[in-house]
């Protein structure tokens, strides 16, 4: 007989962890697409910047595997990691990755060079000088 699989409560979850202005815009807009959000940040508050946010917030440091395992890192289908240190950002990414095997992982990368330690993962960058220079050169050539 085949095993049943127990149904997340967090279906359809993301986890956004650093509430900057990047973290914040995109939890918004995943909670207005009807996603359930989580947003993790070391800081109070850098919630303020998440207005008439309907979903959880929580104090605390993602690079402490104690604060993803309490915050149950497994029942999400993404984690997106926006916080303003990239090591920490590729160390976060790495553990949802290779611990807690996380189905969609982004995370938002400063430096641009780093996206090559990523070769071979899952993981996705979001790079916002790369972003920047790709949507100067759609402008550029309207």
């Amino acid at each position: 007989m085949k095993k049943k699989e127990k149904v997340s409560i967090f279906r359809n979850g993301v986890l956004v962890i650093g509430a900057s202005r990047l973290g914040a815009y995109i939890a918004m807009s995943l909670q207005q697409a009807g996603r359930n959000v989580t947003v993790i940040d070391k800081d109070q508050e850098a919630f303020d910047k998440l207005e008439d946010f309907q979903g959880f917030t929580v104090v605390g440091d993602a690079t402490d595997l104690n604060t993803l395992e309490s915050n149950e890192i497994k029942r999400y289908d993404m984690v997106i990691v926006t916080t303003d240190d990239d090591n920490s950002n590729l160390f976060i990414g790495d553990v949802c990755n290779t611990i807690y095997e996380v189905p969609k992982i982004y995370i938002r990368l400063n430096d641009s060079d780093k996206v090559k330690l990523l070769v071979d993962s899952k993981i996705k960058a979001i790079c916002p000088f790369l972003l920047s220079v790709e949507k100067f050169y759609e402008m550029y050539n309207e």
